[in-house]
């Protein structure tokens, strides 16, 4: 695609007539769309398919989503998602995120802070909930009926069986989610980063792109040894073929492809455009500590990347709330809606002053916004944090117990938390939210005021980092021994700011308000919304939330300005790319591609396209055919569909993936990993996987 700036599906919720399509939509493992799937597909999707897929899914941390491969416990993800590992065990003389790793035997597997869960059940309690939430009189009412409820199955909690409970909302319904956690998790392969985001966002490079974003980690039982698991997904060794059936398993994490008009001006005007320039503002400090030098840029790298990602995401989003022909569609379906409550007695008497009061809560909300978003020190300041922690704690402490609001253990906690600060980037992250914050508020606001006392943001960032202690945990451990007193009455500069800003009671008072007030009404009337929109369209696929998903579609290009864009990329290009412009730093090549270039097979499939719906969350997801295959690795959205939150492009939007073969290919002859091959291909082999009721349509080879 020209002007390439493909989205990774990890970062940051419609009706039409080609931008919609039956395949739209995330669907719950509870209630999938069993006879839609059957007909787009010709794959009849079973309690037993939906079991074995469901166990053999894997969330990552809060990161993304993964897959078991073999029966040993490897788990194959992309490298965005581990990237925070790789940055914790990177040092400067062995940057793992740069250099990759490579466990050529099992007992080189590096143990790793991570979290995998699987999601061992499902319990629909949607009754219950809507029950108890309905009866409720006020929004605040109805959110505490629905929390009480939760408490009392567990939410939040381990069970008797040591199994982790949350809950799951899907549009109307609610859902009990039990997952069994494993904290032995070792990385067994990363590939350089070069070799991960090749030609990253240049123009030259074209769909479905040349990526090798993966990462290998395993998981290890309670005895030490690699877990045995009968849930994986086989490999097909053919990887993804053209218009073959395909599923998308995972973990999304939010859409909002339900909004009213109302809310949409609002998320146009707030949500996207000022995380846009908080991000920013972000971005600019990063870079301004990244020129200072080379160990500046080592120590702020991954976070300028991750900055500018987002930041670019942002103005997309942006973009697309301002598109006449996508606020035409929404126009359609808010008035499709209406008018089907309008000409039902029974929708009129439960939703009829729905869109109205979801208007009122926009416009109130709309009075104070920018004072709930910009009246508080950053949380981007680690230092800043700090202090104002502190005071809170002192604040808190100097109530009496039966009337503290806030948990003093886990202040406490929050503040000797062991975390490295960088003065100067401290200084600069300080300095450039300052600036956006007086910008949005004016000289004139209360915090404002009390914040700067008339100096510059650049000024007071620099006097208040330089003059603070907070950086060494054995001064915050006297502070909080010393009590509230010793605190409010500290001589550290940092302390003094936040305190200031806590006086004035503007940040204090604008978050009770919202908290209060906006929130848990926006929050219930979303809930009311999404009964509506389920009983008016009682198929109506639901908004991703962070829960277990399945999507479904075909592997196929598409077609561009009258040109046919392939759906699958080839190795070859990756050095047909490099062999260009060998000087250009974006087509470098892996030093290990460049050197077992010869023995690399050009014309295995690398990339491949589509046509599934994904959203954020769903990086590291498998992508499998009929017969629970695992074809290829999601680890993105190309520009079609990079505006995933708000739509769904089924014409030119295309998931794109690492096809099973380029896995397979480079893992054994670019980096040697020949023992993961061997795990994965004899694994392949000797699984006999049950064919569905019919057979996979499309399957040819190519």
């Amino acid at each position: 695609m020209t002007g390439y700036s493909r989205r990774i599906a990890v970062a940051l919720l419609v009706c039409a007539v080609s931008i919609s399509s039956a395949d739209e939509g995330f669907w719950p493992f509870g209630r999938p769309p069993i006879e839609r799937i059957l007909a787009a597909t010709g794959v009849e999707i079973t309690p037993e398919w939906l079991d074995e897929a469901r166990l053999s899914v894997v969330r990552v941390n809060d990161a993304g989503s993964g897959s078991f491969v073999s029966r040993s416990g490897l788990i194959i993800t992309n490298h965005h998602v581990v990237v925070d590992i790789l940055e914790k065990l990177s040092t400067e003389q062995n940057d793992l995120h740069l250099n990759g790793f490579r466990a050529k035997t099992q007992t080189e597997e590096m143990k790793v802070d991570v979290e995998v869960l699987t999601l061992e059940s499902m319990v629909d309690i949607s009754t219950t909930v809507a029950a108890a939430m309905t009866a409720a009189a006020t929004p605040v009412e109805a959110l505490a009926a629905r929390d009480a409820i939760f408490a009392e199955l567990g939410a939040g909690d381990y069970n008797e069986d040591g199994l982790w409970t949350e809950t799951s909302r899907q549009n109307d319904q609610y859902w009990l989610y039990r997952f069994r956690s494993y904290d032995d998790v070792r990385l067994v392969f990363a590939p350089l980063r070069q070799a991960a985001y090749f030609a990253y966002k240049d123009d030259r490079q074209q769909d479905p792109g040349q990526w090798f974003d993966m990462a290998i980690l395993r998981v290890y039982g309670a005895d030490g040894r690699s877990l045995e698991t009968p849930h994986f997904f086989a490999f097909d060794l053919t990887g993804g073929q053209e218009n073959e059936s395909v599923f998308v398993n995972g973990f999304p994490w939010k859409t909002q492809r339900g909004l009213t008009m109302a809310q949409t001006k609002l998320e146009k005007k707030f949500i996207v455009a000022d995380y846009y320039e908080r991000n920013e503002a972000l971005r600019q400090a990063y870079a301004a500590y990244a020129a200072l030098g080379k160990e500046e840029a080592f120590a702020v790298r991954h976070r300028l990347w991750d900055a500018t990602d987002t930041s670019e995401g942002s103005k997309e989003y942006f973009e697309q709330l301002s598109d006449p022909e996508f606020l035409a569609r929404e126009q359609v379906d808010e008035q499709r809606m209406r008018d089907a409550i309008e000409a039902s007695p029974l929708l009129k008497k439960e939703f009829g002053t729905l869109h109205a009061d979801i208007e009122a809560t926009q416009t109130e909300k709309e009075t104070r916004y920018a004072q709930y978003l910009h009246r508080g020190l950053t949380d981007e300041s680690g230092l800043a944090q700090v202090a104002t922690a502190l005071v809170r704690y002192a604040r808190e402490a100097a109530r009496p117990e039966d009337e503290r609001i806030e948990d003093l253990d886990a202040l406490r906690e929050e503040i000797l938390w062991e975390q490295d600060f960088v003065p100067g980037l401290e200084q600069l992250v300080l300095e450039k939210t300052l600036e956006l914050s007086r910008k949005k508020l004016g000289d004139a606001d209360p915090f404002i005021t009390a914040a700067l006392q008339g100096w510059s943001p650049a000024d007071l960032a620099k006097r208040v980092i330089a003059g603070t202690n907070l950086a060494d945990p054995a001064e915050r451990l006297r502070l909080l021994d010393a009590g509230s007193a010793a605190i409010l009455a500290s001589a550290d500069p940092l302390i003094q700011l936040a305190s200031r800003v806590r006086d004035t009671d503007t940040e204090a008072e604008v978050r009770k308000w919202y908290n209060e007030t906006i929130a848990p009404t926006e929050e219930f009337q979303t809930w009311m919304a999404a009964r509506m929109r389920a009983a008016i369209d009682a198929w109506a696929a639901p908004d991703a939330d962070w829960g277990l998903r399945i999507s479904y579609g075909k592997v196929r290009g598409y077609q561009e300005d009258g040109k046919t864009i392939p759906h699958r990329s080839r190795l070859g290009e990756v050095f047909e790319l490099h062999d260009s412009d060998p000087t250009d730093p974006d087509f470098a090549l892996d030093p290990f591609w460049e050197k077992n270039r010869a023995q690399m097979d050009k014309e295995t499939a690398l990339n491949g396209l589509a046509d599934t719906d994904i959203a954020g969350g769903n990086s590291g997801s498998g992508l499998i055919n009929g017969a629970r295959r695992y074809v290829g690795l999601v680890f993105a959205t190309n520009d079609g569909q990079s505006r995933d939150e708000y739509e769904y492009n089924y014409d030119v939007g295309r998931t794109i993936y690492v096809d099973a073969r380029g896995i397979l290919e480079v893992l054994k002859n670019g980096y040697g990993m020949n023992r993961i091959v061997s795990e994965i291909t004899r694994d392949a082999v000797q699984t006999l996987v049950k064919p569905p009721t019919a057979v996979p349509a499309g399957k040819t080879t190519s």
